[in-house]
């Protein structure tokens, strides 16, 4: 598959039920776990709920990496594009003016290059 998994930032490896092991393992796998070298290991209970905010911000982190911060100026009569925007970025500002708005937002680079295509808005 062409994955070099000692050194892809994004392979986590996520260890289930640690909520089965008894005090002394789970300070044991949890010291070895952070000494793990170039590898991300989260420790997690599905059923308690431990560990799992953990393992949402490393994903959104990985999923994130490669985001940009942009704006456009969108008029106010175009639902769709503005709509399009708040369901895939994370808006960080928007500022309106008289006949739109500026919208300045956290996106993928695909999604740039979809917005723009699909919309036929650039950047500011």
């Amino acid at each position: 598959m062409g994955v070099d998994y000692e050194n892809d930032p994004r392979i986590v490896e996520v260890y289930n039920k640690i909520d089965a092991l008894d005090k002394e393992a789970l300070e044991e796998f949890t010291r070895e776990s952070k000494i793990s070298r170039g590898i991300s290991k989260i420790l997690i209970s599905a059923q308690n709920g431990i560990g799992l905010d953990d393992l949402l911000e490393k994903v959104a982190e990985i999923t994130s990496r490669d985001n940009q911060n942009v704006s456009y100026e969108i008029p106010f009569t175009d639902g769709k594009a503005i709509s399009w925007l708040y369901e895939r970025g994370d808006v960080i500002e928007r500022e309106d003016r008289e006949n739109g708005m500026l919208l300045t937002l956290n996106l993928s680079k695909t999604n740039i290059s979809q917005f723009e295509k699909k919309f036929g808005y650039k950047s500011s």
